[in-house]
């Protein structure tokens, strides 16, 4: 039961794999501004044409474009794949083991949603 964990809310993106709730590799993209470049080519590295039962993503808070990169991105390979989405608060980074582990018992608690609601709050002045 492989899984894709992705987070590009913050200042890095993380990129996780897990099989059966276990983080069994991990990459960190520290370019910022260029994750867009990045990103993609990540994904294909760590998973080595496999393909995930789900992807878990973080939504914030964060970066409102990195959010939305990360989202974009996951919503386009989850419906390629046929795949649940299962979000996570990215206030739990950089431990993606928690993440592994939380979200794989999302997963298996039928707790996975086809598509990321995200919610921004700005105070108002």
């Amino acid at each position: 039961m492989t899984t894709l964990i992705l987070d590009t809310t913050g200042d890095q993106a993380f990129i996780g794999l897990a099989e059966s709730g276990l983080l069994q590799s991990k990459i960190i993209i520290t370019e910022g501004r260029q994750l867009s470049k990045f990103l993609l080519a990540s994904i294909q590295s760590i998973l080595q044409a496999r393909t995930p039962i789900y992807i878990a993503i973080g939504t914030g808070p964060g970066s409102f474009t990195g959010t939305r990169v990360g989202g974009i991105v996951a919503k386009t390979l989850g419906f390629a794949w046929n795949i649940p989405l299962i979000p996570f608060s990215s206030t739990l980074l950089p431990d993606l083991e928690l993440i592994a582990s939380l979200s794989h018992e999302k997963y298996l608690l039928g707790e996975g949603c086809p598509q990321i609601e995200l919610v921004y709050i700005s105070p108002t002045p």
